[in-house]
Order: C-alpha cells, then structure tokens, then sequence
C-alpha cells in the first residue's frame, strides 16, 4: 500500500506499507510532524537562510493567492531555507532531463539550490 503521493514536477521516495495497520501509523507520523520531508529546490537568486512565511487565500481554485502581510482567515504558509547554494546555471540537457520550464529568466552564470524544510506543507505552498 502507499502512504502518501509525490506531486508533480517531484521527485522523491514513496513510503511503502505492507499492511493497513502500518499505513495508519505512518499518516499519524506524518500528521505529528515526525516525518522530516526536505526538497532541492533551483532558484534564480540567492534566498535568505531562515524561515519564509506567508499567507495564502483558502480557495482550492488557481490561481493562488498569496500575501507577505496577514490576511484573517488566509493559511499561513512556512518554510526552512536550510541551505542555499551557488551553482552553475543548469545545461540545456540539464533542463530537458529534469524537465525545468522555461519561466522567461535571462540566462545567467549561476543559479541556488537550495535545501528546504516544509514546515507546514500547503497544496502549492
């Protein structure tokens, strides 16, 4: 049985049960915040280490919105930058196999992969 998804454009482990009883302990795991999920992400700029917080509109239909300032009633959104580091700007066989979009930045010498904590781990966060 599986535990839990990988999301799309994700790459990772999936957890694996090998009955149901299991597979209730390990979504309390998850649930008590036992279960540690870091991701590599590819950013443009430097980010700064520490936590990123802000808030997103409660609606389940895109586009998201998003506000740095408290909004009553919107989710708070947080994350770790735990480390952020300096790469060369991915190939153009780099980008094809781990299928980065273009997003319309301009070419550059370097990019930031940086490690992050999900802390409270919002669809879309």
């Amino acid at each position: 049985m599986t535990t839990h998804q990988i999301d799309n454009c994700t790459e990772g482990c999936v957890v694996l049960a090998r009955n149901k009883e299991y597979c209730s302990i390990f979504h309390c795991k998850i649930r008590e915040k036992k279960v540690k999920k870091i991701y590599l992400a590819l950013a443009a700029s430097p980010l700064p280490i520490g936590i990123i917080k802000h808030y997103m509109r409660p609606m389940n239909v895109a586009p998201r919105l998003l506000s740095e300032d408290f909004i009553k009633g919107w989710h708070i959104c947080q994350l770790e930058v735990m480390e952020c580091r300096k790469i060369p700007w991915p190939t153009i066989v780099v980008q094809d196999e781990y299928c980065i979009e273009d997003c319309g930045w301009p070419f550059q010498d370097y990019a930031y992969e940086c490690k992050i904590n999900l802390l409270t781990g919002r669809t879309h966060q």
